[in-house]
């Protein structure tokens, strides 16, 4: 069998993401989990109907499966906090033994959790978890997005997201642990906006990145 071919369906696929497929395991997983909000549940589940890859790739996941959190900052109508994902994202179909393979799973990942604060409301809150999927769906650029979580002590929901773009380190392919240093960085291009950290860069990948900001703004507010 040719190896541009997906072995489960036997179409063409890139040898690493069959969306076809894995569109379908992610269906089939849809009565597994809750977060317990429907408007939650859906987001992530029409998010997950149109990943193209494994880097677009959100999902819900208990707060236990967080080691080691702590708060880092403040800002956005809410903190920010460092945590260890036990767990790892998302990298691929393990058709062998009929589960996703994560990247990291023997060590976990590092990544930097939003909890937004109760006052906010609740639709500005799943706002800004879609501009900021969207815009790193297309630009690739922002901190990465890997879903949502919710604390369990506060009922606070968080946004997971990357803590390698907020800060120097290895790509989440590494398996090497990165040490701590929460300096700013140029990666961070849109986390100043969606975060409200002002003393961030401003977005410098494109230069129409501002004004295509504005408009998913508009879009999601509609």
């Amino acid at each position: 069998m040719s190896s541009t071919i997906c072995p489960e369906c036997n179409q063409e696929w890139n040898e690493h993401w069959c969306k076809l497929c894995n569109l379908k395991h992610f269906q089939n997983d849809f009565n597994n989990w809750t977060s317990g909000n429907d408007k939650i549940d859906k987001f992530i589940q029409n998010a997950q109907q149109n990943v193209n890859n494994d880097l677009q790739v959100i999902e819900w996941i208990p707060y236990d499966r967080f080691k080691d959190v702590k708060q880092i900052g403040k800002g956005g109508f809410g903190t920010m906090h460092y945590a260890r994902w036990i767990d790892g994202s998302i990298e691929k179909w393990d058709i062998e033994n009929k589960q996703w393979k994560r990247y990291n799973k023997d060590v976990g990942v590092e990544v930097a959790l939003k909890k937004f604060d109760n006052f906010v409301n609740f639709n500005d809150v799943l706002n800004e978890m879609e501009i900021h999927l969207k815009i790193y769906t297309k630009y690739a650029a922002s901190i990465q997005f890997y879903g949502i979580t919710q604390d369990l002590e506060t009922l606070s929901y968080m946004m997971r997201g990357f803590l390698n773009l907020i800060r120097g380190g290895k790509s989440k392919s590494s398996t090497t642990p990165t040490t701590m240093n929460y300096k700013k960085n140029s990666e961070a291009i849109c986390s100043s906006r969606l975060f409200n950290y002002s003393s961030l860069p401003k977005p410098r990948n494109d230069e129409n990145f501002e004004n295509e900001l504005e408009e998913l703004t508009k879009s999601t507010s509609v």
